[in-house]
């Protein structure tokens, strides 16, 4: 589960998974239980893939940057 103080519009985020670079951004929008982020540069397709899963995704984690 990730953490509601994270999910507010204009937090700086990295988030991480194994093997993949981080990846940074800005959350831009936050509806209920979903955000929307703009990140710095293209993220790697597996982590595009893991985050769609949401916060349950398997060995994403998430963090202030």
């Amino acid at each position: 589960m990730v953490e509601r103080n994270l999910l507010e519009k204009g937090v700086r985020l990295v988030l991480a998974l194994a093997g993949n670079p981080r990846a940074t951004g800005t959350v831009r929008w936050v509806v209920a239980d979903r955000a929307g982020f703009a990140f710095d540069a293209p993220i790697a397709a597996d982590l595009m893939r893991i985050m769609r899963l949401g916060p349950q995704g398997p060995g994403l984690e998430l963090h202030r940057a």
